[in-house]
């Protein structure tokens, strides 16, 4: 017999974080009852908090051999396929465990997600994502985040790809488009942390690129510097949204709006709360820190602070 208080436990410490100390009580429970299923799939969870997918595909499998498994074993398996990108490995444990559990809802409605036209997906487009999915390019590896979104304006007149986000990259922010022309292209294995990407022309992050949270990226001054050229941006924002609720800026008069691509090359870091205006570019392996307002280039390998950002020091190259 398992010891239930150690495995509650190794519960506990899972709860609360202790991934590694709840390994070690698993483990020595596991030797004891090596076919005990809510033991294995205890195992599996913590291998899967501590990123360790292929481990914790092992453990699973183990938790669902057993007869007295439940669903939730079988559940986590095909999640963990899903998230490598093995649809067809996962479509297979859930058509075997629907044989099995065959009244758990749980297990019933994967099978919209693992036969969906985005089942190849990491995570499938929702929201504001497929409803502009004909204006962007998202490779199948990209994490979007549950609270990202995407905001295309002028979008009856799009014409073409206008979001382009690359392999094994992270969205976790907002992305937005505010003319007709403007474009994001976001690189491989970048994360973009809950922050706020606004482009009127364009703005262009490299690969490898780690953006925390609570920037602003803002490639324009959004309305005129002289009161005169701005006076009727009020009315005009008011009229618009009654016709076009999601698209207030439909009619903006954009010709006295100052605007100039932001580019951010590859290896770049952006500390939390940065904001980067309009027509900076910041060199690869560049460092911003945290809160600063970068209103000029920023070099290749250095590290840049303050309002304005100015160069504090040098990064060696590698």
């Amino acid at each position: 017999m398992v010891n239930d208080g150690t495995f509650n436990e190794a519960v506990s410490l899972l709860q609360v974080g202790e991934f590694g100390l709840a390994r070690e009580c698993l483990k020595a429970l596991a030797e004891e009852v090596p076919s005990l299923s809510s033991v294995q799939h205890a195992l599996g969870l913590s291998s899967l908090y501590l990123g360790k997918p292929h481990q914790a595909i092992s453990e699973l499998s183990l938790a669902l051999l057993s007869k007295q498994a439940t669903a939730d074993p079988a559940k986590n398996l095909i999640e963990t396929f899903k998230y490598l990108g093995d649809i067809e490995s996962a479509r297979s444990i859930w058509q075997s465990s629907m044989l099995r559990f065959t009244d758990d809802q749980g297990l019933k409605a994967m099978e919209q997600i693992l036969y969906s036209p985005d089942a190849h997906r990491k995570t499938p487009l929702f929201g504001s994502w497929a409803e502009s999915k004909s204006y962007i390019e998202v490779d199948p590896s990209v994490l979007l985040g549950n609270a990202s979104s995407v905001d295309i304006k002028y979008k009856p007149f799009h014409q073409g790809v206008k979001i382009r986000i690359g392999a094994d990259s992270q969205i976790f922010g907002a992305l937005g488009l505010q003319r007709p022309d403007a474009t994001i292209n976001i690189g491989a294995r970048t994360q973009i942390g809950a922050s706020i990407l606004i482009a009127s022309q364009s703005i262009e992050i490299g690969d490898d690129v780690l953006m925390a949270w609570n920037c602003t990226l803002m490639d324009n001054d959004s309305h005129a510097l002289d009161w005169e050229d701005r006076a009727n941006d009020v009315i005009q924002s008011a009229n618009d949204y009654l016709v076009f609720p999601s698209d207030f800026s439909r009619n903006k008069d954009w010709s006295k709006v100052a605007a100039a691509p932001i580019k951010i090359g590859d290896k770049a870091g952006i500390g939390f709360g940065v904001t980067i205006l309009k027509g900076v570019n910041i060199g690869e392996g560049a460092i911003i820190g945290a809160q600063s307002v970068v209103t000029k280039d920023i070099p290749p390998y250095t590290i840049a602070a303050g309002n304005p950002a100015r160069v504090i020091r040098e990064l060696p190259k590698k």
